[in-house]
């Protein structure tokens, strides 16, 4: 049941990802309209702008689908995941920093009350292996932990992604 459940997390995980293309087309649109269509109307065959136009609109409905794709399989995991924190923390007097992942899934009712297994995973890693976000909030404050919420973060991402459609 357990490896279910997290083989449906992974699976809708990996939808998010999408919202990154959802993000990175609108960008594409924007140059298509500014730059790419204006160069084709005045350099290459007018005719052509149409056509253009008429294969960003297409993909764009792909895109949208997407996006409502995405907004669907994030409210899924929320239902399953309940919470994903990464906690990073130097060692005093060291280079190692610890890293700790926590997870919260709900994985079933039993007599009527709701079953949570939560896991959690630490590791030692050195400063190379830290991410970028880890790494500079040191440099600056050198903060000695660092927090990762992953569910905040991609609620973040995914009002952003909504704002920019």
């Amino acid at each position: 049941m357990y490896q279910e459940n997290m083989t449906k997390i992974l699976e809708k995980v990996f939808a998010i990802v999408i919202q990154v293309a959802a993000v990175i087309w609108e960008q594409v649109l924007a140059w298509t309209y500014s730059n790419f269509l204006t160069w084709i109307r005045k350099d290459m065959i007018p005719i052509l702008e149409e056509s253009v136009k008429l294969a960003f609109i297409v993909v764009d409905k792909i895109t949208s689908k997407i996006v409502d794709t995405v907004k669907e399989a994030w409210q899924e995991v929320k239902q399953i995941l309940l919470e994903m924190v990464v906690k990073f923390e130097r060692v005093a007097s060291s280079a190692v920093w610890k890293k700790k992942s926590t997870s919260t899934i709900f994985k079933k009712f039993e007599a009527n009350r709701p079953v949570f297994v939560k896991r959690e995973i630490e590791e030692d890693l050195d400063w190379d292996n830290l991410p970028p976000e880890v790494r500079e909030s040191w440099l600056k404050g050198s903060q000695h932990n660092y927090n990762i919420d992953f569910m905040e973060t991609r609620e973040k991402e995914l009002e952003a992604m909504i704002m920019e459609q």
